[in-house]
């Protein structure tokens, strides 16, 4: 027996689950900031695209498709992201399985989502 109740148990889980909860919190800011910077990136990229991106987004402005995609090797082509550029959540790069996916709005505005198939 190692010498404590129930509910001394019971507390101490709980606490471990909040310690928990507020160490992975600033990796899911420092994530979600991660996520912006990649938006941003892309509306530079838009600006000035790769040469095969260029007939997407014209596309893509007349209306001829609904999206594209911008891989984050574009990005990194393009110096728009550092080529190290790393997922706070896991102290690593991030890999080719997060993109930044390009649609227009009603108004014909650029809406960029950010699509993370990494887990």
């Amino acid at each position: 027996m190692i010498g404590i109740t129930k509910s001394e148990f019971e507390n101490s889980l709980f606490r471990q689950d909040v310690v928990e909860y507020y160490l992975n919190m600033p990796r899911e800011k420092l994530y979600e900031t991660q996520i912006d910077n990649l938006k941003s990136a892309a509306r530079l990229y838009v600006v000035d695209p790769l040469e095969n991106d260029k007939k997407n987004i014209k596309k893509l402005e007349n209306g001829e498709i609904e999206s594209f995609d911008i891989s984050l090797d574009n990005l990194k082509k393009q110096g728009k992201i550092d080529k190290n550029f790393e997922n706070p959540k896991t102290g690593e790069p991030f890999k080719g399985c997060i993109y930044v996916k390009v649609t227009t709005n009603e108004n014909g505005i650029f809406e960029y989502t950010v699509v993370d198939n990494c887990n």
